[in-house]
């Protein structure tokens, strides 16, 4: 049953095997304030029971939908479908890898999106941060923003970072929700409007990604993604990220010498950063090579 009060902000997580790092997503968007729906594309490690112990802690609805394949439009399409269903005013789209914080001079995604919307803008974008695993990473460090601290930006114009993180493109993961409306035909990238084109806020959230976090998880992640992408989605130029990439220690575990260190205080030109752990670190600004 549709809800009768509109929800102002509702994240969707579709997920396939990443419970290594579910928690620590899930309890991020609890104190963000964000309630998610969450659909369970067939996972075969504990994702799924991950997931439902948030059914009274931020997780609106957990879907299970079992496919051979992963054809990101139909789950995409699949994901706007549930995420319908408890009337949100603005939708964030969540993969489980993917930690986002407003941008600068915001403390929250509802001011973010409040001022979003008083300057007529209908969609937030966001700058991507890879994380990567590193030979000076702790392996005894169990939180990920604890142990892994080196990134490569996502963007074409920085030709000193690793060339597998080009070309950059837009991710527009936080909109504004319109009855319907298309956010598969570009796999996420694009939202289509109907009579209304993107309205891109001026000011950019970030995404800190953490694709891969060991060599077992990155090797297993390589193969299973591999294994299922689907002919449809391959048919349209989709999924071709992973080709190259090989499963071998120096993709997994790379020289920090070769990516940008964060700062520890001193995190995104922001003035405050929302931790895993719900807390809240004020910071100032720049980055530094490592």
């Amino acid at each position: 049953m549709r809800p009768t009060m509109r929800r102002r902000l509702i994240g969707f997580i579709p997920c396939y095997n990443e419970a290594d790092i579910l928690e620590p997503l899930l309890r991020f968007y609890e104190r963000a304030r964000v309630p998610v729906v969450f659909i369970d594309n067939g996972s075969t490690d504990s994702s799924g029971a991950i997931a439902q112990r948030y059914r009274t802690r931020g997780v609106l609805e957990y879907v299970r939908h079992e496919t051979d394949e992963y054809d990101l439009k139909e789950m995409l399409r699949l994901c706007l479908t549930v995420v319908e269903r408890h009337a949100p005013e603005w939708i964030m789209h969540i993969d489980a890898d993917h930690f986002y914080e407003p941008g600068q001079g915001f403390a929250s995604f509802h001011d973010h999106v409040r001022d979003a919307e008083a300057s007529g803008c209908n969609v937030i974008d966001f700058e991507e941060y890879v994380f990567l695993p590193t030979t000076a990473d702790d392996p005894c460090e169990a939180n990920v923003y604890e142990r892994m601290k080196h990134y490569a930006v996502r963007d074409p114009g920085q030709a000193e970072q690793p060339t597998e993180f080009s070309p950059l493109l837009l991710q527009p993961r936080l909109y504004r929700y319109q009855p319907g409306m298309n956010i598969s035909d570009d796999g996420g990238h694009t939202i289509f409007y109907v009579g209304d084109r993107m309205r891109v806020h001026p000011v950019r959230g970030v995404l800190r990604h953490y694709m891969f976090r060991s060599l077992e998880q990155g090797s297993k992640k390589l193969r299973e993604r591999r294994a299922r992408y689907s002919r449809a989605g391959r048919s349209r130029g989709w999924h071709t990220q992973y080709d190259t990439w090989q499963e071998e220690a120096a993709l997994f575990r790379r020289d920090p010498g070769t990516l940008t260190r964060r700062v520890e205080g001193d995190l995104w030109r922001k003035e405050v950063v929302l931790l895993e752990d719900g807390s809240v670190r004020r910071v100032s600004s720049a980055d530094r090579r490592s």
